[in-house]
């Protein structure tokens, strides 16, 4: 029989599973999922439950996430890549700096890195992007520091609060809120957040020089073959309208047209996903039967 414990007597123990977690991933340089895999057990036995039902609970857990987003976080991987090889973020990214002006690099490079961002892991978004980036201080003498962490946190403030990524999309699945309102308000809050981001780095780069010589430029191979402009939005666009049109539409209980069924489909996360996806391989003209082949692996 389970005993009884406070609630303050739980929190605490979150507090150090919390802790816990960061002090292996942070000094000891532990894998995140054994890191969270030992503080689940620690915290289970801390609050008094026995073993049997806290390797129950770890299992249940795991496979109830795996459930519900695992494929999500793999279509959103897959079109992270593709836009990455394809050229689409250097499109994207190309295409928002006219818009901006180089005077303003540092933001065009914050908001390159929220659309960016929204398919595309924060640490692979800040490596397809880093070339651009230095290339960028380097022609317009603003100092490295302030543009580098400019497209930081336009990369972080999606990652942490939207899905497909995976802190975002484990809360969702989680919670068991709607997929479409989900993004919708992480994209209201992420949005303030990385404007107060960039004016940050504006302000903390001050006393920094600039970059007179910097080695890595940014690659303008087969300038050619890059997508146009409204190839390299739309696997990000569409996927979000599709969610975000679904989650709005009232449907009443009365049996639907089977149209409008058809088009709620669509806004489910991983078929809208899977949109992306299409779009993206829309974006290169030719593919090599070697290049999907290491795309897939």
């Amino acid at each position: 029989m389970v005993t009884s414990v406070s609630f303050l007597y739980i929190i605490v123990w979150l507090l150090v599973g919390i802790g816990l977690i960061v002090l292996l991933t942070a000094k000891f340089r532990v894998h995140a999922f054994f890191a969270l895999l030992i503080a689940a057990f620690v915290v289970g036995l801390g609050v008094e439950l026995p073993l049997q039902e806290v390797v129950t609970a770890v299992k249940d857990g795991f496979g109830n996430i795996m459930k519900s987003l695992g494929i999500v976080i793999v279509l959103g991987t897959t079109l992270g890549i593709l836009l990455e090889h394809t050229g689409s973020t250097q499109v994207m990214a190309n295409f928002i700096l006219k818009r901006v002006g180089e005077k303003r690099s540092a933001l065009a490079m914050s908001i390159t890195g929220f659309i960016v961002g929204m398919p595309i892991f924060c640490d692979s978004g800040y490596i397809v992007l880093s070339g651009l980036n230095n290339s960028l201080a380097k022609r317009t003498g603003i100092p490295i520091a302030v543009m580098a962490v400019s497209l930081a946190t336009g990369l972080y403030a999606v990652h942490c609060l939207i899905p497909p990524h995976p802190g975002a999309a484990a809360a969702a699945g989680i919670l068991q809120v709607d997929y479409g309102k989900f993004i919708l308000a992480g994209i209201v809050v992420a949005i303030p957040t990385f404007i107060v981001g960039h004016l940050w780095a504006k302000y903390a780069g001050k006393s920094h020089q600039p970059i007179s010589e910097i080695t890595e430029e940014i690659s303008d191979a087969d300038p050619i073959n890059l997508p146009s402009v409204t190839k390299a939005f739309l696997p990000i666009i569409v996927p979000i309208l599709l969610i975000a049109l679904k989650s709005f539409i009232v449907v009443e209980a009365e049996p639907m047209n089977k149209w409008l069924s058809i088009f709620l489909s669509l806004g489910d996360p991983l078929i809208a996903l899977f949109i992306g996806v299409l779009l993206a391989f829309n974006c290169k003209r030719k593919w090599k039967k070697e290049t999907v082949a290491s795309l897939l692996q």
